[in-house]
């Protein structure tokens, strides 16, 4: 008769006199969101649409976890050595424990049986530097690939359509502020790429100007959705034709036989098209003077502004017939829907 394994003692309970609160096994989980699902991007944006987004998500997922890492400080201290993922003391944790469930498997299939093992469960400080270290690469990585993305001559052809002034470009102005949100975590200041230097620095506050950096980020997500997924015939980058400053040519406005339906607009859109509609028809206005025009409602800045102006042009409610140094106008058809709204 075979003889029986000795029953081997369980590491685990070493494990747990050290980290007297309940632990857990805290593995990376890639950070979801459902924007990355949605269809009406235009295909030429959708890449960089996906990688803001991201941006967007690791950046909240920093700013949830730092206080969990704060709070552990304040109740625990700093994490000891043996708590530091890849520190001697866990791994030799880890292999203790790797060879009890063996045994234990062993034992249980001799007798016929199958029973459940728990994983093996690190110290709280462990799995929350694993969980802080990991949404960081992350963040760096997802900011690396939406500048790359960002310069893209596709994204560029839609976003910059008629902005002669580089300083100005929507492309431009996105690359700055993924530059200012990656200054304010950047790996010197964050003691590494794995970003773990901020706890070795005993976790001093995020900057302050973190949380609007990212907000200047995520305001870019709502721009690039406001693009219609189709582009009106004859939209285009600037080829040489059309005006004599190269813009294209938005096609003419449909007629009245034509009966088309009016695009759906939201409230800042229908705001900035009306606000339009004060002005003389020859007039081109500004992004400056759109805001200054809208009254005693809370204004919307410039800077909100010129993107609704240019999805206007993009669905030919507006143009830009003297180049965007001279500002905009509406179209017929923009003041024949600004007047149904205004009715």
């Amino acid at each position: 008769m075979a003889k029986t394994p000795a029953r081997k003692s369980s590491p685990k309970a070493n494990v747990a006199a050290r980290t007297p609160d309940p632990a857990r096994e805290l593995e990376p989980v890639p950070v979801s969101n459902p924007l990355l699902t949605e269809a009406a991007i235009h295909a030429d944006l959708k890449p960089l649409f996906d990688a803001v987004v991201m941006v967007s998500a690791y950046s909240i997922a920093i700013a949830e976890r730092y206080p969990d890492l704060l709070a552990l400080k304040e109740s625990r201290g700093l994490p000891e050595p043996e708590d530091w993922p890849g520190s001697q003391a866990l791994g030799r944790d880890r292999a203790q424990y790797a060879e009890w469930v063996k045994a234990e498997r062993e034992e249980n299939a001799q007798k016929g049986r199958s029973v459940g093992v728990e994983d093996f469960q690190e110290p709280r400080w462990t799995g929350l530097m694993r969980e802080w270290s990991w949404c960081y690469m992350e963040w760096c990585a997802a900011i690396a690939k939406a500048k790359e993305l960002a310069e893209s001559p596709a994204v560029a052809a839609i976003m910059d359509a008629g902005e002669s002034r580089p300083t100005r470009r929507w492309t431009t102005q996105t690359i700055i502020d993924l530059d200012n949100l990656a200054g304010t975590l950047h790996p010197i200041q964050m003691g590494g790429v794995d970003g773990l230097g901020f706890i070795r620095r005993r976790l001093p506050p995020l900057p302050q100007e973190f949380p609007a950096r990212a907000e200047a980020v995520r305001e870019r997500v709502g721009e690039l959705r406001a693009i219609p997924r189709e582009l009106p015939p004859g939209f285009g980058p600037p080829s040489g034709g059309g005006s004599e400053n190269g813009d294209a040519e938005p096609p003419p406005p449909p007629g009245d036989d034509d009966q088309p339906l009016a695009p759906a607009l939201t409230v800042n859109q229908s705001r900035v098209l009306q606000t339009m509609a004060q002005f003389d028809p020859r007039t081109l206005v500004s992004a400056d003077a759109i805001a200054a025009g809208m009254g005693t409602a809370p204004p919307l800045s410039p800077r909100t502004i010129g993107p609704i102006v240019r999805r206007l042009i993009l669905l030919c409610l507006a143009e830009r017939p003297e180049g965007n140094r001279s500002g905009a106008r509406l179209t017929t058809a923009g003041r024949r829907l600004a007047s149904k709204i205004a009715d």
